[in-house]
Formats: structure tokens, C-alpha cells, sequence
């Protein structure tokens, strides 16, 4: 189906969205982009994120000397998605979008360059053309053919050429479709497109915003279709022509003009031919009416024009008010201006990023020494030589090599000095085409039925129980597919291809966009996905001295700036009180759904990450209130996340700081009022999670943390700021060098310091009774092998031996071992941590010498040596010198 609009159809991103809200779905597996001035910036909010989300490869050609971005605006070209730029003697001027899927094609051919006034503010004229690639217009395949044969007339970078190659033959339909033999495609890649234009009409209407000085084109036009009446709708300030020169041309026949107003500018461009029985034949594309355009091919110097000629309903021409003559002669005389009369010195067409080097393609106007200069963003004095070369005069391209760190999105430009003077191109943006390529082919893989965004899901409790269910079986399905797939796993090996490592991240981040939408993935991995809006705002820069705004008011310290890192992080949203009840029920399901079990795999780490980023979000939004049984979930959580090790290694390595971030943030706020290792409720649920999970936590990274942290003033909010996160990391790294560093952190924070001595662990501390730190000892410290520990006041200590089915307990100020036996859950803590004095048992043994049942549990601890420095003192010996009951 072929259709030429102008009201209903704004521009390219109206198919876009097109192709989005499609019921079915279908990935988008190439969006090519070809303008005249191109603005990436602008392309990269309103186009690329949408483009990349939907699966595709992102191409953009522009001509190399008409860039209206700032570099330092340009966040992803390179890396997300492919920039390049042509030139030739004349214009590098087509209009066009292609947009090719599984089965559909799209193409608009058009008038619109991609900037905001191209594609949002002018009058412009667009031919929309809807095939499929089984099945299509001709006019699809010479389409498809001018792609393909585009590179050999124009200097392009070879990997944009490349893709060019990829689109034609993705365009190129397997049958013709004969039905509209009246829809061409038009271009000047070897005839003038005038050569295409009708030899016979009753009536010719022009519109274009540049006419040619002499009319030459205006006379071409009208001496081959040898029009009764000729129409023109021109902008008396806005359309660029001559007045005089118009007149003459169309003088030869009867001519009418029509003012449209200035307003706004009308940038498309009309040829249309009334014929005799009045059907309306109208040209719609990039070719203004003047002679670069329309009579010369690029070849000999024209302008490199793309346009379809179509038989429409209508006339396309503007209704606007008819003015005479005379007054048209009154109006200003313009020149075209589209192109600079002088050629710029340097022209950079592309950077490559290769293995080690990175690969430069530039036309050279000048013979000169040109220096290669690279910068991570274009700020200026950002710009580093990476590369000199003699460059001579030439019309052909050059491709020169350079070694250079600079990953692919980092600015590159040509610097030359030409008669004192220096000159630079216009810079680009190395390039990796592998980073940019279509997204992986997802097949059946499950995912989420409908578009979720995080406003939505917490706002609005009706969208939440949808979510929730659609959640749900998702889970179910993602688990299912990875228990039938487990078996083929390949454990990742050394000789991994440079390239697949380089790539790991993106298809990894693919696959979760296609299972949960950009939103979702957004909220677990912010900042990843390329998207105007991530959480990691873009820096900027500024020329001059910068003042620091962080004055400390009367009285406040350098730490008390340092203790308000809780306001970091983004604002959690709100739960209304009325729906918390259903948002807990929703929240535990979900846990329930990605716990460890020894009979069901998991759902995708992905999806575990969000069901953790979501469960954050609630913390944060106080639906728990003051009940604690939200420790329980958020430790199965925490386990869930790291339960498959093999599954983390295989991640790409990119995955791990997140990760990281999500866990550290979990059980920082889990160890708020807990302590590891410690004898409480919650301080046994921390354990639970701490022991398997903290080692991970240790993988955060900086800027992630920050991305991922959330701020709250909701009363019952459950978060943990930046410091605790911090902290938490910290005691993490110290754990993994160093088993006990968390219950010696632990302790530390109850007033005990604590050593080894004799091979026993001793703890000193100012309480009045050591009989309840003691028995924290042997409780947290223990580790399944054999334990001796003290805890000492300097007046009064008790010592404890264990083992797992009994302790062993001697209280300095009574003198005497109690053995007691121990099944689970009863622990040292539970059985001397009571406050209720020494409980009884029936074997209590004398102190020395050493009784055998208590060496027992003793190890390899020195007890000896222990006793005699935190035992019982002043007691006399038996006259066998041994201690003895009586003694004591």
C-alpha cells in the first residue's frame, strides 16, 4: 500500500510510534536515517531510545558539512547507535527513513531533514510506502537498489556502506507487486530526475523553499511538460528566490501564484502534473526546483536528490491566497543558500573503533599535515593528538589508522594549520558497528504482555494487579525455560571472542528490554539502557572559575555534611495507605515466586534484579509501616539473587556492579537494628542473607550506587542512604579477606574489643556481667569447629568451649564448669543470655585439673594458659595441687 500524506503524517517518529503501538509487537530490525543537516541530539531524545528499545540497528547519513549538534550534546552516537557522514561535489540532500522488521518494511521519502524543524516545526511533504519483504511495490525494490548502489557514487564511511548493503537487501522484496506502476522512484544518481518527470501536462504546480536564481530549473520543467497554466505557492520572506528571474520563465505560459504565510516554513517540496483527464502526478522528495536537483546527476556536480513520483487523489499544492504578479515582483530577491560556496578544508566522514585502533575516513581539500585529535566527550581542552598525517587534495576518500584508547561514542576530529591559520573538520564519533547492530533474535522467549512504567505501577493499584499477575506467570514461564535449558549450558571458557565479550552487555540488556520493557529495566539497571531519561544525569561543562556552593552554615561541621547523604538517590514514589495491604500481598508473592528451592530453577537474574529494585521502591515507600515481616522476604530476596553463582559468572561483567548495588542496598537496610551473626530475630535473619550474599555486595561500583540509592519522608519508609550502603560494602570486602570481620564489626559496635589469645578469642569491655557477652562469643563465633572464648572485664571473666552439641561455661567469680548439652535452636545466647542467673545442670566439674569432657570441646586452644590468666584467683591448692571442688 503506498500513501503520500501531509496532515495525518508529521514525519519519521510518527512511524516509529506507529510501529510501537502495534498489537503484535514485532521487533524493529533496522532504522536507517538519510538527511541533508542532521541534529543528533535531537535524534537521540525523540528517535534513537525508541528505535534501540524496539530491537533496531540506528544508521544516520547526513552530509558531512551540515552538523547542527554540539558534540559535547551527543551522548550515544558510536555506541548505541551508527553516525556517518557523506559528501560529494554537490549536496548530499536525500530525506529518508526506512524502517524493516521481521516481515514489514516502512519507508518515508520526503522533503524533512532529521532536526527538530525537519521533523517537528516545518511544512513538510512526505510519500509513505508500506510493503513486506515477501511481498512489495517496485518501487520498494529500486529503493532497495539505489541503497545498494548509493556507496559507489558518494564517499561514505564502509561500514555505513555496509549497512546500506544490509538495508537494500533487507528492502528487496522476493515478489513484485505490479499494482501501481504509477509510484516510481525517482533520483539523479546517473539520469537528472528531470529526465523523469512527465513530457505532457495541462498543469503544472511548484512548491520548494529554494528556486533557482535564474529559474533554469523552473524553465526545464515547464518547456517539457508544456503546461496550459503553471501554479506556484511561495513564502514572501521565507521561499528563496528571485523575483525577476521567476516571472520570465513564467511568463511562457499562464501563471498564478499563492502566498502561504510565514508563519512557519514550508520545506517541502512539490513537482505535480495535472494531466489532460485531470489525475493529478505528483513528485514528492528532497529536490528543490532549481538546476543541482533537477538537471544535473551527481556526476556532474548536482546535488545527490532522492524523490517518488505517485498518482494521487488531490492536488498537494497549499490552499493559500492567490497574489498577482505585480506584487510578487515587490517581494525580496534570495539566493539559494543551501550549501556554502566555499568547501570546508577537512571533511571527517567516520571514525571505526577496531581491536587496538581505531579507523579514520576524511576527504582532504588541502595538502597539509593533519593531526588526529580524540576527546571522551568534545569539551573543549578535552581534545588529545592521537595520530599526523600527510594529507593531499582530493575528491576520494582516505582512510588512515590510528592507535587510540578512546572507546567508541568519543569525539574524533582533523586538525590542520593552512597559511598561519588553523582549520578543523567538523568532529565525529568513533564508531563500533558491532555495539550498534540489531538487537538478538528473542524467538519464544517469554515476556511481560503489556508496556509497564514504574509511575503507573505504583500510582495506581488497578495497573499494580495487572502487573502482578502478568509478573507472576512470567516468572513461571522464565524459570520453566531455564530448567529445560540448563542442560545445555557451556561454562564460560578463556578463549572467548574479543568480540562476543565486547557485545556480552548489550545482547544481555536486550534480552531484558524484550522480557520486561525499557521501564522496568530502567529501575534495575539505571542509566544503561540509552535513554534520554536515565537516573545518571550527562555532565557539563564550563569555561571559567567555579565557585563551591557547599558552605557550612554556623555551627556545622565538615561530618555533619558528610551525614546527609540519605537526601542522594531518587524520590521513591507513593503507595496511597488505603492500597499498602494489597501492595504487600503482591510484593510477597512475587518473593515467593523467585526463591530458592531445591525442586523449581529460578526466573532469569533480570527478573530477580527487578522483583529486588521493586521490592526497594515499596521499602522506601513505607508500605510496611512499623511490622517487621518484611525482613523475612527481603532476605529470600537477597538469597534469590545470588543462589545461581554459575549464572552470575556467565553475566556480562557490566551486570556485576549492579548486582553488587542492589544487594549491598538490601542488606544495609536489613542491618538496620541487626547485627550479623547476632542472637535476635533480626539479627538471625541478616545472617541468613549476609553469610551467602555479601561477598557480592562487594561489586558495586560508585556511580551504580548512586543511580540505585532512594530518598523518602514517607513515615515507615525502610532505606538505607549512601554512608550505610557504604559502610555495609566495607564490611563486606573485610569479610571476604577475613571470615570473623563482621562479627568482630559486629562486636565492636557492642562496646567489646576483641583478640585471639592462646588460641582462644577474648573480649574486653566495661559490662558489669560477662556472663551475656561470653555467651555472644561462642554463639557468633563459632563456625562448626571446636571454640574457646573469654569475656573480661579486668575483675571478673567468664570463659566458654564449645563444639555444636554442647558448652562448657566457667565464671571466674564461682569457679566451677558447667557442661551443658545444646540442640538446635538453643544456642550459648540462648541458654546464658537470659538474665536470669547461672541455669542449672547436673554435671558441674572442678576447674583443674582440666576435666577430659571439657578438653573435648576445647580444640586446639591452650586452656591452660587461659585459665591462668582469666580463672579463678586466690583460691589455695589441694595438698595434692590440684584444684578440687572443695577447694573451690
Amino acid at each position: 500500500m503506498t500513501m503520500i500524506e501531509h496532515t495525518a503524517f508529521a514525519s519519521p517518529l510518527t512511524l516509529l510510534s506507529q510501529w510501537q503501538d502495534r498489537p503484535e509487537g514485532d521487533p524493529l530490525r533496522e532504522f536507517l536515517v538519510l538527511g541533508y543537516t542532521a541534529d543528533l541530539a535531537f535524534l537521540e531524545r525523540f528517535a534513537v531510545s525508541k528505535a534501540r528499545q524496539m530491537g533496531a540497528r540506528v544508521t544516520v547519513l547526513s552530509d558531512a558539512d551540515q552538523q547542527i549538534h554540539d558534540p559535547i550534546d551527543v551522548r550515544f552516537a558510536g555506541h548505541v547507535y551508527q553516525y556517518g557522514a557523506a559528501t560529494i561535489p554537490g549536496a548530499f540532500h536525500p530525506k529518508l527513513a526506512v524502517l524493516v522488521g521481521e516481515e514489514d518494511v516502512w519507508t518515508a521519502i520526503g522533503s524533512g531533514n532529521p532536526t527538530m524543524s525537519g521533523w517537528g516545526h516545518n511544512h513538510e511533504l512526505w510519500c509513505v510506502l508500506r510493503g513486506r519483504r515477501d511481498r512489495g511495490l517496485r518501487v520498494q525494490s529500486e529503493l532497495a537498489s539505489w541503497l545498494q548502489d548509493l556507496p559507489r557514487h558518494v564517499a561514505m564511511p564502509g561500514w555505513i556502506a555496509e549497512t546500506l548493503a544490509d538495508v537494500g537487501a533487507a528492502l528487496r522484496p522476493a515478489e513484485i507487486d505490479d499494482s501501481r506502476p504509477d509510484v516510481r522512484l525517482l533520483h539523479n544518481l546517473r539520469v537528472p530526475i528531470i529526465d523523469g518527470l512527465p513530457v505532457e501536462a495541462a498543469e503544472v504546480n511548484l512548491a520548494a523553499p529554494f528556486i533557482d536564481p535564474s529559474a533554469a530549473a523552473v524553465r526545464a520543467v515547464l518547456e517539457r511538460a508544456r503546461p496550459d497554466r503553471v501554479r506556484f505557492a511561495l513564502q514572501s520572506q521565507l521561499t528563496s528566490f528571485v523575483p525577476s528571474t521567476l516571472l520570465a520563465a513564467a511568463g511562457r505560459t499562464t501563471a498564478e501564484f499563492h502566498e502561504v504565510d510565514d508563519e512557519r516554513t514550508m520545506h517541502g517540496k512539490l513537482i505535480e502534473h495535472v494531466d489532460r483527464d485531470g489525475r493529478v502526478h505528483v513528485v514528492v522528495g528532497s529536490a528543490n526546483v532549481t538546476s543541482p536537483a533537477l538537471l544535473r546527476t551527481v556526476r556532474e556536480g548536482g546535488n545527490c536528490e532522492l524523490a517518488v513520483a505517485a498518482s494521487v487523489k488531490r492536488s498537494l499544492l497549499p490552499d493559500a491566497r492567490p497574489v498577482s504578479a505585480d506584487t510578487v515582483a515587490q517581494w525580496p530577491s534570495t539566493a539559494p543558500s543551501e550549501r556554502e560556496q566555499s568547501s570546508p578544508a577537512l571533511r571527517l566522514l567516520g571514525a571505526r573503533r577496531l581491536d587496538r585502533t581505531i579507523e579514520v575516513t576524511a576527504v582532504s581539500g588541502i595538502d597539509a599535515t593533519v593531526t588526529v585529535e580524540l576527546s571522551p566527550d568534545g569539551a573543549p581542552g578535552s581534545w588529545q593528538a592521537r595520530g599526523v598525517f600527510a594529507a593531499t587534495r582530493a575528491s576520494a576518500a582516505v582512510t588512515w589508522t590510528v592507535d587510540s584508547p578512546e572507546p567508541a561514542g568519543a569525539a574524533i576530529r582533523l586538525v590542520a594549520t593552512l597559511e598561519e591559520t588553523v582549520v578543523e573538520s567538523v568532529p565525529a564519533f568513533v564508531t563500533d558497528p558491532h555495539r550498534c547492530r540489531p538487537r538478538t533474535d528473542f524467538g519464544k522467549e517469554p515476556r511481560l504482555r503489556g508496556a509497564y512504567e514504574l509511575d503507573e505501577l505504583i500510582g495506581d493499584s488497578e495497573v499494580m494487579a495487572r502487573f502482578s499477575k502478568d509478573l507472576l506467570t512470567l516468572l513461571k514461564l522464565s524459570a520453566e525455560q531455564r530448567a529445560s535449558t540448563a542442560t545445555l549450558r557451556v561454562p564460560a571458557g578463556g578463549a572467548v571472542e574479543v568480540q562476543a565479550r565486547k557485545d556480552a552487555w548489550t545482547e544481555f540488556l536486550d534480552h531484558a528490554t524484550h522480557s520486561m520493557g525499557a521501564g522496568l529495566v530502567e529501575l534495575a539497571f539505571p542509566g544503561a539502557l540509552p535513554s534520554p531519561v536515565n537516573t545518571v544525569e550527562a555532565s557539563e561543562w564550563a569555561v571559567g572559575a567555579v565557585d563551591d556552593e557547599t558552605e557550612l552554615a554556623e555551627g556545622e561541621t565538615e561530618s555533619d555534611i558528610e551525614l546527609l547523604d540519605v537526601e542522594l538517590g531518587r524520590e521513591a514514589r507513593r503507595v496511597p495507605p488505603e492500597a499498602r495491604a494489597r501492595y504487600r500481598t503482591w510484593i510477597h508473592r512475587w518473593v515467593m515466586s523467585i526463591s530458592p528451592s531445591p525442586s523449581v530453577a529460578l526466573p532469569s537474574l533480570p527478573l530477580r534484579m527487578t522483583v529486588a529494585a521493586l521490592f526497594l521502591e515499596l521499602l522506601a515507600a513505607g508500605i510496611w509501616g512499623a511490622d517487621e515481616s518484611w525482613r523475612e522476604d527481603l532476605a529470600d530476596v537477597v538469597r534469590s539473587l545470588v543462589e545461581d553463582r554459575a549464572e552470575i559468572d556467565d553475566s556480562p561483567e557490566q551486570s556485576h556492579a549492579y548486582l553488587g548495588a542492589l544487594v549491598a542496598v538490601c542488606l544495609a537496610v536489613l542491618g538496620q537494628d541487626a547485627r550479623v551473626h547476632g542472637g535476635r530475630p533480626a539479627d538471625v535473619v541478616l545472617t541468613r542473607a549476609w553469610e551467602p550474599a555479601h561477598d557480592v555486595a562487594t561489586l558495586t561500583e560508585d556511580v551504580v550506587l548512586e543511580a540505585v540509592l532512594l530518598r523518602s519522608s514517607e513515615i515507615g519508609a525502610r532505606l538505607a542512604g549512601q554512608a550505610e550502603v557504604l559502610a555495609t560494602v566495607e564490611l563486606a570486602r573485610q569479610a571476604t579477606a577475613d571470615p570473623k570481620a563482621e562479627i568482630k564489626a559486629g562486636l565492636a559496635a557492642a562496646g567489646l574489643d576483641l583478640e585471639e589469645q592462646h588460641g582462644a578469642w577474648v573480649a574486653h569491655g566495661t559490662f558489669k556481667n560477662p556472663m551475656r557477652p561470653a555467651a555472644q562469643l561462642a554463639t557468633e563465633l563459632y563456625d562448626g569447629a571446636p571454640l574457646t572464648c573469654v569475656a573480661t572485664n579486668g575483675a571478673r571473666s567468664v570463659t566458654m568451649v564449645r563444639t555444636e552439641g554442647a558448652v562448657a561455661m566457667l565464671d571466674s567469680a564461682i569457679g566451677k564448669w558447667r557442661v551443658y548439652a545444646m540442640r538446635r535452636p538453643s544456642t550459648p545466647l540462648t541458654i546464658f543470655g537470659q538474665g536470669e542467673g547461672v541455669p542449672a545442670t547436673r554435671q558441674v566439674l572442678a576447674a583443674r585439673p582440666i576435666p577430659p569432657a571439657v578438653a573435648a570441646l576445647a580444640g586446639q586452644a591452650d586452656l591452660d594458659a587461659v585459665l591462668a590468666k582469666y580463672g579463678p584467683k586466690g583460691r589455695p591448692p589441694a595438698k595434692d595441687a590440684a584444684w578440687t571442688d572443695w577447694d573451690w
